[in-house]
């Protein structure tokens, strides 16, 4: 009876870990000026992390797949200090209707652990940019 308690006991702890895999779209229409605001939660001290950005644009501006580039002004402030810790301008290809993803920072290793605020702010944005989106991938064992 004591093993059907124990491995019950470690299935719900297995169960209960925080997913490795944060995505989120924010449509254009809920930017604020043409800036795009991820809460990323980093707070992982054995981790590892890639972040990719994506966006898809309106059919109705692009036919095919396009190498117009979206500039970004990305800034970087962790919770914890409330302070910019990185500010770069980025560009990333639209893609066309299908999208894109593409790898922004790979092995990223946080100064401080805990949630950091990543804003892209659009430069100069294309007519048709549905949104901009962000998936952070968590990597374990890699640190």
């Amino acid at each position: 009876m004591r093993r059907v308690a124990f491995v019950l006991l470690l299935t719900l702890v297995f169960a209960c870990k925080q997913p490795g895999v944060y995505e989120r779209f924010i449509p254009t229409s809920q930017a604020n000026e043409d800036s795009f605001r991820f809460e990323v939660d980093m707070s992982d001290s054995t981790a590892t992390y890639d972040i990719y950005f994506y966006t898809q644009v309106d059919r109705s501006y692009f036919r095919q797949p396009s190498s117009e580039s979206l500039a970004l002004n990305v800034r970087w402030t962790p919770a914890s200090s409330g302070k910019v810790q990185l500010s770069e301008k980025v560009y990333l290809p639209l893609g066309g209707v299908r999208g894109t993803k593409e790898m922004y920072r790979s092995a990223v290793v946080p100064d401080s652990l805990g949630i950091w605020t990543i804003e892209a702010r659009a430069i100069d944005a294309p007519q048709g940019l549905r949104g901009l989106g962000i998936i952070c991938e968590r990597n374990h064992g890699t640190r």
